[in-house]
């Protein structure tokens, strides 16, 4: 059985950089991926059209700046080749674990290590666990009656078929978020009709994207601080329109102003128009960024179904107002199970609780990575880490924050796990903040749970979190030594198997 010190599930931004940082920390490690390559959501969604919208020059690690984007706003296939790029040059490629899914890991307190069990039957124990799955991995296809009777081309928009020819069909694109804003501007030229089945509009803004000069490159190799400098303004313009996301803003107003001002300029049918404008708040919802929607949406081939979709046929869509629609293929654009962190993983930690029991009433955890019961394991991406600025950001300070505490558990032969009162006072400030963000709004988002905990965003500066995760917080872990396994308290052990439902209902009076 291989034993390294640090086992990491997932090899996309966060596990790249996670690895990155255990190398250069002296830490073994080894990270387990269930894709054939390093890349995460960037390697798994190959859609026509698709690019980040977060700007380039922000959108990678600050110790590795990309100096030569093509666009101001970069190509997802672009984005999977830094990844890959950045794995090959700090020397963790052969470290990474393809074609291997993790289904199941288990803390020990005899050993204080962590047992790793994958599909093929492989077997890894380490020290330290971390999940860097993110939010984005396990695709969100709606149970439609009928599914499994349609005789067309259906596929998920991040499990793209290119071998579909588009050209003549007809066409159903499922939501309107994310990728349906870059899928259907592709296609709809080439489809003879696209169908949008949407359950309400998305906000989309303008996305000021334009190549990159061949003399701003030769700027930026010159002078690298040019690069520098941009993409601290970046950050720092992203700090200050995070007001746009709070409810009753003056940066909110001007941004829903901005967007009706859009509809009506490209988009002159009054259906269309009726039909594109959202009824909630300005960010309940992710804001999404696109030159090209609206201009798509006012195409004659290119239709808007606001009605319930009743059932799938062989042939079609049925919707609630009776009408069918015909089509040759169905994209199901319908985003990720974001709420679901870690499924479908068994995480097991002390006396046999299992991480998805605890998480039952909305995942949790401290400072976004750290749950009570749950030994020297740590998420990336985690609960709450979502952020209106570069996310890559966010997971560099959770990289440095775990490595540390690493270094701290192999270094003594201990394991630790975060206590349960700070663990509460965390998540309790953190719910109580939501409620000034328009995202805490019922709108039917991918934020937050049915019973109203939004798990999903950080409700605050993004370089708050940063300075939080520097500072000192080793008084708020219980830190024990295998051979103290047996002096475990029953209390604690009750806590890791609790889901903490008066927490939860903590919450909803805070909020």
């Amino acid at each position: 059985m291989r034993s390294v010190d640090v086992a990491i599930i997932g090899a996309g931004f966060s596990g790249v950089g996670a690895a990155i940082k255990c190398k250069q920390a002296g830490l073994s490690f080894v990270v387990i991926e269930k894709g054939s390559s390093p890349g995460g959501v960037w390697r798994d969604n190959r859609y026509p059209g698709i690019a980040c919208d977060v700007p380039s020059l922000l959108y990678s690690y600050s110790f590795e700046p990309k100096l030569d984007w093509s666009h101001v706003y970069a190509k997802g296939q672009e984005i999977h080749d830094y990844i890959v790029h950045c794995a090959r040059k700090y020397g963790v490629i052969d470290d990474i674990l393809c074609n291997e899914e993790v289904t199941e890991a288990v803390f020990d307190e005899k050993s204080g290590t962590w047992t790793v069990h994958c599909a093929s039957g492989e077997t890894l124990r380490s020290r330290v666990l971390v999940s860097a799955v993110g939010q984005l991995s396990l695709p969100k296809v709606p149970e439609i009656p009928g599914l499994d009777t349609f005789r067309g081309t259906a596929f998920h928009s991040s499990r793209w078929d290119p071998s579909f020819d588009f050209r003549g069909k007809s066409v159903a694109v499922m939501g309107n978020g994310a990728s349906a804003i870059q899928i259907v501007p592709e296609i709809a030229p080439i489809a003879d009709k696209l169908t949008l089945f949407q359950r309400s509009p998305s906000w989309v803004d303008s996305k000021p994207d334009r190549p990159y000069t061949p003399e701003e490159h030769r700027r930026f190799k010159t002078w690298p601080i040019i690069a520098r400098y941009i993409r601290w303004k970046l950050f720092w313009n992203g700090e200050r329109n995070s007001t746009r996301y709070q409810k009753d803003t003056k940066g909110s107003a001007a941004l829903r102003a901005r967007c009706f001002a859009a509809i009506d300029r490209h988009v002159k049918d009054p259906e269309k128009r009726e039909a594109l404008r959202p009824q909630y708040a300005v960010g309940c919802k992710r804001l999404l960024k696109s030159n090209d929607w609206y201009p798509a949406m006012a195409r004659d081939n290119v239709a808007i179904v606001t009605s319930k979709i009743e059932r799938i046929t062989e042939d079609g869509i049925v919707t609630a107002d009776g009408k069918h629609h015909r089509l040759d293929a169905i994209i199901f654009a319908t985003g990720f199970q974001a709420t679901r962190f870690l499924t479908p993983m068994k995480i097991v930690g002390l006396g046999g609780a299992v991480l998805a029991d605890r998480w039952r009433d909305g995942a949790q955890a401290y400072r976004g990575v750290a749950v009570p019961g749950f030994p020297n394991f740590f998420t990336m991406y985690g609960p709450n880490t979502n952020t209106h600025n570069s996310i890559v950001g966010m997971l560099e300070g959770q990289s440095e924050y775990i490595v540390k505490r690493a270094k701290r558990v192999v270094r003594n032969g201990t394991y630790e796990h975060v206590k349960e009162a700070p663990f509460r006072k965390y998540s309790e400030m953190v719910q109580s903040k939501v409620g000034k963000y328009a995202w805490s709004d019922d709108c039917g988002n991918w934020y937050k749970e049915i019973g109203g905990i939004v798990t999903n965003n950080w409700p605050d500066y993004a370089h708050r979190y940063r300075l939080m995760m520097l500072l000192n917080d080793n008084g708020n872990y219980n830190i024990a030594s295998p051979a103290e396994a047996h002096a475990t308290t029953k209390a604690a052990r009750q806590a890791a198997a609790q889901p903490a439902p008066e927490m939860a209902a903590g919450i909803r009076e805070a909020r």
